[in-house]
């Protein structure tokens, strides 16, 4: 112990402090010379020692604390992450097959990063100090078995680190001898490429097992450069293997030196892989040295990464060097970037042309879009240029170069909601299109008021609820003022949950003040959930949520805000506080809040809680401990603690719950903590269990289980295949030598390697084989083909030769994946090759390389449904190979689809080059996709024509430029489909064109979907115009899926009809009682047909709330006491924008897609 830390041991000085203050305040170390010095004033003006006194105050020393948090390891950080693994699982995401995805790696990284413990940290930045402390006081009664104090294998994490110094401390220590006799410590080592390091680990170690090295670690190694480190293990140990991913890795990070090794003194070599990630990341010396000395080569995708980040000189070379060119993706990318040099370079040098597929591409870079159009680059006018253009000046230039392009009401709806203000103006004085209802809702929900006090007084489209719900939520206090005081839409209930959910006061109490839609629970859960206390206080002063007292506790409560904890218990009381609280609050590791609700006496001993089993679940080893002490009775808890806390990792919680009580054991926790890879907690449940059958034949008592060694061995052969496909082969060794006899079956070992090869773990793979554990069969290979484990193939392919087979159908799988590598290997290696349809395949998916890899080598040939395929995707550069190279041609579906998708070079390319045509399929499609160009270049070139589903598709998705070519050039007309469609999607502009213009009208369709979408501009038209009138169904419906729109539109067409909640309930239930003695009519609810296919049905059809009528049950009398259900349907469909520029797009979407 240093002599500072002794001194802290000592009792504190007890002299009175002196009332002089020091002279010099500049330098509060030099007091009055006549000053008596005192140990309170040492420390105070000693900053070296105050910090000192501060690390050894009562609790965990301050010095480890400030280690925490200054690396990220902190109470929010674990919720966050937590969180976050929640939601990647939520989203189906399969941890152990697609742990290499980025966002699963970043996802389980965060995790780990998260629940560090302070020895890894110390061990990461270097701090000597804090681990001696950490070793100190690992063994004292306050901080021992605390999994913050875990110091387990700590020179595996000093020499993963290369911290030297820690490892010359830790090797004086008594466990020295244990720790260096580590066979996975040369593993660590050799991970921190640093050479000293290893060198050292190698001069120390013990062991009598020969060091555990694993492939993985050695690629890793090459892909950092290191290789001093390489040459040294790969020449120490003979056993030692590296992979292609070597080579391959090193290319990719430039170290042309790493590179040179190993192809001069070792035989793996590398993939076209090399070359292509060393031209994305721009490494030109690398690629030089691969072209002139390796074989291997590369695909387009080397010039399509290089050109993708800019690299010029990359380009270049490959252009000038090489014969594989590059694919349409570099010219996207060149556009996408901004790069004008590079795009120039590829158009003018390398001869890459602008289809209609990319143009796209180009939309954001001003200088670009102009070198396109000097280019005569824009095939036609395709109507999506405007739509995407989102930019003023782009869309200038597209109009005058293109002065008939069409396009739709996303547009302005776009600009709107975005706030360009100048375009939205633009596009209303020289396009005709419009917008729709969501260009103000959007441009609301932004706080983009000028935006939408424009639309107010030149557009007739108006907005929805949705405006001012947005607004509230987003604070946007003046747009909420602006249009309670010009508009008529008005808000709902969400208006004030949202912006009390938000913490914005104002608008509450504006809201209070000039409305009466109020609010719901949610207000005072969202205030009390985001710590908003004084708009919590607001809403219970002016009794807005008196019955969501025990909803905001819970709120509060699970995000630790104890002070509205007390503020709401104190108003509601014990009768309204919940039991869940306490769940809530021990889940997220809320120990304050915790600790609380003891203290309040707040506990139902009653109740059965799941809070220890959630915080031990969570890893919150605090308020586990806390919960055990307070358990008395021991009702707390169940075998799903011990499962959740093996499940997470958290050995500790699972080490404290097994030694205080057997009640927590499970037999499944074991293969719970071999999947998170942590021996030590396995070896300890082992233990555990071994003691617990000899405590019970001890006793004379008999096992719950009928056939417990049965169980057993199922539980270890878990456990060791769930290890396998989690590459921890730490696991896997240790249960092969501990638990043989229980791991002895042929089948069970079979499937261990299966999965182990589906999941890429080439270690575990590698070592089952050669120690004759297992052999591979046919499924391995399968499932690591499906699966793209390159490496395992090769090593399977190599051993096993042809004693495992596989179908030509996996190898399709492969080149679906576009995995050219593993295809290619794949092809040239084996026999059984691709089926007839891997041409087809290669060309539906774009894969170019691959089409020519396979056309050149004669492997199945293809089909028609390749160019179909190839004109379906745009791609001009296939359909054009194909075309020249194959002789199978193509169908009409080819120009078929190609117009549905607007790629009008392809089209004139067939039309001018092939004889197949198309069908009337092809305007009818191009027509309801807005592809006007199209639509005129056949019906100027092509006689197929088309039918009255072109108009009818124009008009539905409001494509009015179509509408009106099609009704002044062809004779097809339309049907009433198109008005009552273009009224159930809110294209006014269009319903009122079809109505001056054309005879056929619409059907009573048309005003019953645009009542229950709430749209008042159209009922208004419809009711004022058309006769038509609406369904007798409608009033019904509206009741359903009500909401402030409708009840807006409601009251204009039938002003007598009740909307108030208790009258809609009532005729819900009435029409519910009538459907459950009519069998036909409850038919025809859930999705049936009713005599007027046009009327009902379609409502039931388009209103997914429908079929909630035959689920209605006795919880409807809770729905209606929570007073959520009423409009959380609605605010679903109506695609409430939360502010992500994705979500308008969304939003443009469903508008314009809303038919049947």
């Amino acid at each position: 112990m240093r002599r500072e830390e002794a001194a802290m041991d000592a009792p504190p000085s007890k002299k009175q402090r002196r009332d002089e203050k020091p002279v010099n305040e500049d330098d509060a170390t030099q007091a009055d010379a006549t000053m008596e010095p005192t140990a309170s004033l040492a420390v105070l003006t000693n900053p070296g020692l105050f910090r000192t006194v501060l690390t050894f105050l009562p609790g965990l020393p301050k010095l480890l604390v400030d280690l925490e948090r200054s690396n990220g390891v902190t109470h929010q950080a674990k919720r966050e992450a937590r969180q976050g693994y929640a939601k990647m699982r939520a989203s189906g995401a399969d941890i152990v097959v697609d742990h290499d995805l980025p966002y699963v790696y970043k996802t389980l990284e965060a995790v780990r990063l998260s629940c560090r413990c302070l020895l890894e940290l110390a061990t990461e930045v270097g701090d000597q100090r804090s681990l001696e402390m950490i070793y100190k006081l690992r063994d004292t009664d306050e901080f021992r078995g605390h999994p913050r104090f875990r110091f387990d294998w700590p020179m595996r994490h000093a020499a993963v680190n290369g911290r030297r110094a820690e490892l010359e401390w830790l090797v004086q220590q008594k466990e020295a001898d244990e720790w260096l006799q580590d066979p996975w410590l040369f593993d660590e080592a050799i991970q921190s490429c640093d050479l000293d390091t290893v060198n050292w680990v190698m001069y120390h170690y013990r062991g009598q097992e020969e060091p555990t090295i694993q492939t993985s670690t050695l690629d890793y190694v090459a892909n950092k450069g290191a290789t001093d480190v390489l040459r040294l293990v790969l020449a120490a140990f003979k056993d030692a293997v590296i992979t292609v991913d070597a080579m391959d890795n090193a290319a990719s990070q430039g170290h042309l030196e790493t590179v040179k090794y190993l192809h001069e003194e070792r035989t793996e070599g590398c993939t076209v892989a090399a070359m292509e990630m060393a031209a994305w990341h721009g490494h030109l010396e690398v690629v030089k040295f691969l072209h002139e000395h390796r074989t291997e080569g590369c695909t387009t995708k080397a010039m399509d990464n290089a050109a993708l980040d800019g690299h010029l000189d990359v380009v270049k070379f490959l252009h000038e060097n090489r014969s594989e060119g590059c694919s349409m993706e570099a010219m996207e990318h060149a556009m996408s970037k901004g790069n004008l040099d590079m795009v120039r370079y590829l158009h003018e040098t390398v001869g890459k042309s602008f289809q209609s597929s990319s143009i796209i591409s180009g939309l954001q870079n001003v200088e670009v879009m102009k070198y396109i159009i000097e280019k005569n680059g824009i095939v036609g006018e395709p109507h999506h240029l405007i739509d995407e253009a989102e930019n003023l000046e782009i869309t200038k230039l597209i109009m005058e170069h293109c002065p008939t392009i069409s396009s739709t009401t996303r547009a302005m709806d776009y600009a709107a909601g975005h706030g360009d203000l100048e375009l939205v103006k633009f596009l209303h004085e020289n396009r005709t299109e419009g917008c729709t209802r969501l260009a103000m809702d959007s441009a609301a929900g932004q706080g983009h008021l000028e935006t939408v006090r424009f639309l107010h007084e030149h557009l007739a489209e108006g907005c929805s609820s949705k405006a001012m719900n947005e607004a509230a939520g987003n604070g946007h206090l003046e747009i909420v003022k602006f249009l309670h005081e010009n508009r008529e839409e008005g808000c709902s209930e969400q208006a004030m949950d949202s912006a009390a959910g938000n913490g914005h006061l104002e608008v509450v109490k504006f809201l209070h003040k000039n409305r009466s839609e109020g609010c719901t629970k949610k207000a005072l859960c969202g205030a009390a959930k985001n710590n908003h206390m004084d708009v919590a206080e607001y809403l219970i002063k002016h009794q807005l949520v008196t019955d969501a007292i025990a909803d905001g506790i819970e709120a509060a409560a699970e995000e630790g805000h104890l002070d509205i904890v007390r503020f709401l218990y104190a108003i509601g009381g014990p009768e309204n506080f919940p039991t869940t609280a306490l769940d809530l609050g021990a889940k997220e590791g809320q120990l304050h809040v915790v600790k609380y609700i003891f203290e309040e006496g707040l506990i139902d001993e009653n109740h059965p809680y799941e809070a220890l089993d959630l915080a031990a679940r969570s890893g919150y080893y605090d308020v586990v401990v806390f919960l055990l002490e307070k358990d008395k009775s021991n009702r707390m808890g169940s075998e799903l603690a011990v499962e959740g806390a093996a499940d997470n990792g958290h050995r500790e919680i699972v080490e404290l719950l097994l030694k205080k009580d057997d009640r927590f054991y499970s037999l499944h926790a074991a293969p719970f903590a071999a999947s998170d890879g942590d021996l030590k907690m396995l070896q300890f449940i082992h233990k555990f269990q071994a003691e617990l059958k000899e405590g019970q034949q001890q006793r004379g008592q008999e096992s719950e289980y009928e056939d417990e060694e049965g169980m057993m061995q199922a539980m270890r052969e878990e456990e060791m295949v769930v290890a396998a496909e989690h590459g921890y082969l730490d696991v896997v060794q240790w249960l092969l030598r501990e638990c043989s006899q229980q791991l002895s079956t042929g089948f069970f070992r079979f499937s261990t390697i299966q999965r182990a090869a589906r999941c890429g773990r080439l270690d575990v793979v590698r070592y089952m084989h050669r120690h004759s554990i297992a052999r591979a069969t046919n499924e391995a290979l399968t499932f690591a083909v499906e699966r793209g484990r390159y490496n395992v193939v090769q090593f399977l392919n190599e051993e096993y030769k042809t004693e495992l087979q596989l179908r030509s159908e996996t190898i399709d799988e492969a080149i679906a994946n576009g995995d050219y590598l593993l295809s290619t290997y794949l092809l040239k290696h084996r026999t059984e090759g691709c089926s007839m349809n891997g041409m087809d395949i290669a060309a539906r998916e774009g894969h170019m390389d691959m089409v020519r890899f396979l056309h050149e080598n004669d492997f199945g040939g293809c089909t028609k449904a390749a160019m179909d395929n190839a004109a379906e995707s745009g791609n001009l550069e296939m359909v054009c190979f194909l075309h020249e190279n194959r002789k199978e041609g193509c169908s009409a579906a080819a120009m078929d689809e190609a117009a549905r998708m607007g790629f009008l070079d392809i089209i004139k390319f067939l039309h001018e080059n092939r004889t197949e045509g198309c069908t009337v399929k092809a305007m009818d499609e191009a027509a309801g996709h807005g592809n006007l160009d199209v639509v005129r270049f056949l019906n100027e070139n092509r006689t197929e024509g088309c039918t009255t589903e072109a108009m009818d598709e124009a008009a539905s998705q409001g494509h009015l430029s179509i509408v009106k070519f099609l009704h002044e050039n062809r004779k097809e007309g339309c049907t009433t489909k198109a008005m009552d469609k273009a009224a159930a999607n809110g294209h006014l502009r269009v319903v009122k064109f079809l109505h001056e213009n054309r005879k056929e009208g619409c059907t009573s369709a048309a005003m019953t979907r645009a009542i229950l979408q709430g749209d008042m501009a159209m009922v208004k038209f419809l009711k004022e115009n058309r006769s038509e009138g609406y369904d007798d169904t409608v009033l019904a419906q509206a009741d359903r899926i009500f909401n402030a729109d409708i009840g807006r539109v409601l009251k204009y067409i039938v002003p007598e009809h009740p909307i108030d909640e208790k009258s809609r309930r009532e005729r819900v239930q009435e029409q519910m009682n009538r459907m459950m003695e009519n069998p036909r009519l409850l038919f025809a609810v859930l999705g049936g047909a009713l005599e007027n296919p046009e009327g009902f049905v379609r409502m039931v059809e388009e209103h997914p709330g429908y079929d909630s009528y035959a689920s209605e049950d006795e919880d409807d009398d809770d729905e209606d006491e929570d007073g959520d259900d009423e409009n959380e349907d609605n605010e679903e469909d109506e695609n409430v924008d939360d502010g992500n520029d994705d979500d308008d797009d969304d939003d443009a979407e469903d508008e314009e897609d809303e038919s049947d």
